[in-house]
């Protein structure tokens, strides 16, 4: 990730209407406290919400709408991941969070019982594959990472 701040001209301030929610002295380091990944997927959470035609701000019950339509399609984590990045483009803006909202919760409980799976779990590592490793850390030169690994 990159750790040098970013231009400042082109990170505009946050804004709310006419008023500045953020000074901009700040702006390269909020931009900084959230990792390249989840600004990712927090746009292609809101580009999903777009595209079934959703808008920005939204109400508690056009996400219920859109919970109900997608839950099918879905996997309720991945549902929840999509809500987070509603929830928090609102917090950005200084509105109030519709994600919070009592129904929006009840309804993705509802899909998670409905729909949810459990996580699949990785295969335990059998003892062979154990002592393969071993074997090949035995045979590196002696440095600070075989002795890490």
């Amino acid at each position: 990730m990159d750790t040098t701040p970013p231009n400042r001209k082109a990170s505009p301030p946050l804004r709310n209407g006419s008023q500045t929610v953020l000074a901009d002295s700040a702006n390269p380091y909020i931009h900084m406290a959230t990792a390249d990944n989840t600004r990712r997927t927090y746009r292609a959470a809101i580009r999903s919400f777009e595209r079934w035609g959703g808008r920005l701000p939204t109400q508690p019950a056009t996400l219920v709408a859109y919970l109900s339509d997608q839950a099918a399609i879905l996997n309720p984590r991945t549902l929840a991941v999509y809500l987070t990045a509603l929830g928090q483009w609102h917090h950005t803006q200084g509105l109030r969070d519709p994600v919070r909202d009592p129904v929006v919760r009840k309804t993705l409980e509802g899909i998670r019982r409905a729909h949810g799976r459990p996580k699949r779990l990785a295969r335990a590592l059998r003892l062979e594959h154990v002592a393969a490793f071993l074997a090949a850390l035995q045979q590196q030169p002696d440095s600070l990472r075989k002795h890490r690994d």
